[in-house]
């Protein structure tokens, strides 16, 4: 069959439990921590991906081969929460979300041989506390930096490619220059030690930084 498999750890770590679904929603309802969907090429759409909370690892047969495409309305094309979440081998491509293509809330992500395509839409921010590996991975046309780091977040980006970025409107984003953005909170620290906040005497600076931004990954 054509659709997308979903394989189940059995009791035994040698056997796996092979299901068929008709679509990437059918088989993303039906999944549970430490399942692994297979997705055949072609082109693939699933409301399911704005709220990934299982621990699975979604696969493609390869970013030229198997699409993944938004077609709902939802902030972000796909939101990610899970403690521990595995894209690989997929192209994924906004054509209908209304912010942003993927966001990192909590937990962790990890993406491999994976391309996004942001189509004019905001790229990829990842949330205080959450972490983003991305490894072989692109990140393409978004409207305003490719990545956006929160403060307290964890990027890690191993030959990757961050390109052709902003439409220069952003500040410090130059057209096609919009590569990847930090937000950076510091403390003041008095002579002994002590914290300073902003306003008080010996403070310097606000409590949080402006963006630092660096200019295109490639």
């Amino acid at each position: 069959a054509a659709g997308p498999k979903l394989l189940a750890p059995a009791p035994t770590p040698s056997n796996v439990h092979l299901a068929l679904h008709a679509n990437l929603d059918n088989a993303l309802s039906a999944t549970c921590d430490g399942d692994e969907v297979h997705l055949p090429p072609g082109m693939h759409s699933a409301s399911g991906l704005s709220r990934l909370r299982e621990s699975i690892s979604l696969r493609g047969a390869g970013s030229r081969e198997t699409v993944v495409v938004s077609r709902t309305k939802d902030v972000f094309f796909i939101e990610a929460s899970a403690k521990a979440l595995s894209l690989r081998g997929l192209t994924i491509r906004a054509c209908g979300a209304t912010e942003g293509v993927l966001r990192v809330t909590r937990g962790a992500l990890t993406m491999r041989e994976c391309a996004v395509v942001c189509g004019g839409f905001e790229g990829v921010r990842v949330l205080c506390g959450a972490s983003l590996t991305m490894i072989k991975c692109s990140v393409v046309d978004a409207s305003t930096a490719g990545i956006q780091v929160s403060a307290g977040a964890r990027l890690t980006l191993e030959n990757s490619l961050v390109a052709r970025n902003g439409r220069g409107d952003g500040d410090g984003c130059r057209l096609g220059q919009g590569g990847i953005q930090m937000h950076v909170e510091f403390q003041n620290l008095a002579a002994d030690g002590e914290l300073l906040r902003p306003g008080e005497a010996g403070a310097s600076g606000a409590g949080e930084s402006g963006a630092g931004k660096s200019g295109a990954g490639e």
